[in-house]
């Protein structure tokens, strides 16, 4: 297995003992048991009835975050319009009773397969991908995220972890709700 050593993000795993294999798409993260409480992680997947260009075409249009994603105020994209790789995304929202702002940089973004991106600025380390994946019966949306909290959300790690799981489950209800009714 090889260490990842490079970015800000893998620095962080590997100081509070983490290791990773390969690569985070792979979503292969190996957690040494006495750091396991400092990462926070949630994964879902829906399978929306609309074509995949569909799909991808809303999910890679910042503009539409604040109409599935729950608490989201104010959602841009620099440059406007469709994402792409290395460009940023200034988020405003608000979550457990807390108003965070943040913003993240596109890492990767492979046209109609994946979008994938890492905080750079905000309240802790996060990142996280969105992968697509064409089916008979319509498209498989996979969402991937993790975070590091700080130490004052450290406290309320496990109920947190429970209230980001569950709101990446319902905003991905939301959005097939969305998609499938237009």
């Amino acid at each position: 297995m090889e260490k990842k050593k490079d970015g800000w993000f893998s620095k962080l795993f590997t100081s509070l003992g983490h290791e990773r294999e390969d690569s985070f798409a792979q979503r292969k993260v190996r957690i040494s048991a006495s750091k396991e409480a400092s990462l926070m992680r949630a994964e879902a997947s829906v399978l929306i009835n609309r074509p995949l260009a569909d799909v991808y075409a809303f999910f890679s249009d910042p503009e539409n975050n604040a109409s599935w994603i729950s608490g989201v105020l104010k959602c841009e994209g620099d440059p406007r319009g469709v994402v792409k790789e290395r460009g940023r995304l200034a988020v405003e929202m608000q979550f457990i009773g807390r108003h965070f702002r943040t913003t993240a940089i596109f890492t990767e973004v492979l046209h109609n397969k994946k979008l994938a991106y890492q905080g750079e600025r905000g309240p802790f380390p996060y990142r996280g991908t969105l992968e697509f994946v064409e089916t008979p019966q319509g498209t498989l949306v996979a969402v991937n995220f993790e975070a590091v909290p700080g130490e004052v959300l450290h406290l309320t790690l496990p109920l947190l972890r429970l209230a980001v799981q569950t709101k990446i489950s319902s905003d991905l209800t939301r959005v097939k709700e969305i998609l499938e009714s237009s």
